[in-house]
């Protein structure tokens, strides 16, 4: 009886958020995928599955923390995406102050039914088949949530609006003051989750790779690291500590393409400040494919 299957949208007029319209990607290509990109609306922007010589998907939602990711990847991702080798994670730990753990994902799931009818029914385990994906798909397609979504396997295009380059406007957008991030509460409970992803990852024999997204360089010339008001001296602790579990750590490998503003993401690459749009989507993804062909080259 599958009365609920798929209804992954509100019917009560609550607000619908991006993992609504990314379930029928899940689900079209759980047998296919080698690549799996979460994270939030930084990863959303940055990743473009389709450029990428492996197959790959951008599950990527807002809000997403690390508490989310790990939600995702062990209901849903490990349980059914078999072929996965790597898992692409978005590390925004400038955005770890937002949310308890677990407020994500339930802002995510919202009151659909569909989510909770996955909970009860263990995430499926053994029990996706083609006619499961097909009404999945009708019903999203159904409720209008469908778009443009699986043709470019979840990647949100985004248009180009903000220069980052020397002719831009030297201005970086500063929304939340900086005495947040003197609570490390937030950063050990996020790390735990990252930890938990490895080792679920290591029993599948899955490599992760940690993101951090580029941010507007002129962030450099303000004490924060970024829009979300994070200390820079803050920042800099806390990519050490990632360094240093890369180094510990056989399947887990940093990809830092903000190196605290100094990047060569410049000119018209960007949404606003804190956001790529499709110009500089493709140059970090580009990126992203010569690192899975390296990896894939050792494995």
């Amino acid at each position: 009886d599958y009365d609920s299957l798929g209804l992954y949208y509100s019917e009560s007029g609550q607000a619908t958020h991006y993992l609504t319209q990314k379930m029928p990607v899940l689900w079209t290509f759980r047998d296919s995928a080698e690549v799996v990109a979460l994270g939030n609306s930084h990863m959303q922007a940055a990743v473009a599955p389709e450029l990428l010589s492996m197959p790959a998907i951008n599950l990527s939602t807002i809000p997403c923390d690390m508490h989310c990711i790990e939600n995702l990847y062990e209901t849903y991702i490990s349980t059914h995406f078999s072929h996965l080798k790597y898992l692409v994670v978005g590390i925004d730990f400038d955005l770890w102050d937002e949310y308890e753990p677990g407020e994500s994902m339930a802002l995510n799931f919202g009151d659909a039914p569909g989510f909770r009818y996955d909970y009860n029914h263990d995430y499926w385990r053994g029990e996706i088949d083609s006619a499961f994906v097909e009404r999945a798909v009708k019903v999203a397609e159904a409720y209008k949530m469908q778009s443009d979504i699986i043709d470019p396997r979840g990647w949100m295009r985004t248009e180009c609006i903000s220069d980052w380059g020397s002719d831009g406007k030297e201005f970086a957008d500063v929304v939340v003051d900086s005495t947040w991030s003197d609570d490390s509460r937030r950063y050990e409970l996020n790390y735990a989750q990252l930890d938990k992803i490895l080792k679920i990852a290591e029993q599948h024999d899955v490599m992760v790779i940690g993101l951090i997204t580029p941010v507007s360089p002129y962030y450099k010339k303000t004490g924060s690291y970024g829009r979300h008001g994070m200390r820079r001296s803050d920042a800099e602790i806390l990519i050490e500590r990632l360094k240093t579990v890369e180094s510990k750590t056989k399947n887990f490998v940093l990809m830092d393409e903000n190196k605290m503003g100094n990047h060569d993401y410049l000119g018209d690459v960007a949404y606003d400040y804190d956001h790529l749009c499709w110009t500089g989507a493709e140059k970090l993804t580009a990126r992203l494919d010569s690192l899975l062909i390296k990896l894939e080259s050792k494995r």
